[in-house]
């Protein structure tokens, strides 16, 4: 994710996204982005501005392109909670 960030879209950014996957292969991590960079962390954020909960296989396939995450968050496998917008 951190050599995939568009450093001039997330410049001025300020967010911390925790990632919930589940199943096999699935764990807790967490992003911080910050003007423009991504930082990728195992565990749980103190504070997340969002939180994602999915699959670990359907994480896979969500950022292979097989699928996109607005059909994942109506199906249900996606859940998101918290504040959806960027913060700058």
């Amino acid at each position: 994710m951190p050599t995939q960030i568009n450093a001039d879209a997330a410049k001025g950014m300020n967010s911390t996204i925790q990632f919930k996957l589940t199943g096999d292969g699935g764990g807790s991590y967490y992003v911080e982005i910050k003007d423009g960079t991504a930082k990728v962390t195992q565990g749980t954020a103190p504070s997340p501005n969002m939180t994602m909960t999915l699959a670990a296989q359907d994480y896979v396939d969500l950022i292979g392109a097989s699928s996109t995450a607005r059909w994942r968050f109506v199906s249900g496998k996606l859940k998101i909670a918290g504040d959806y917008g960027p913060r700058r």
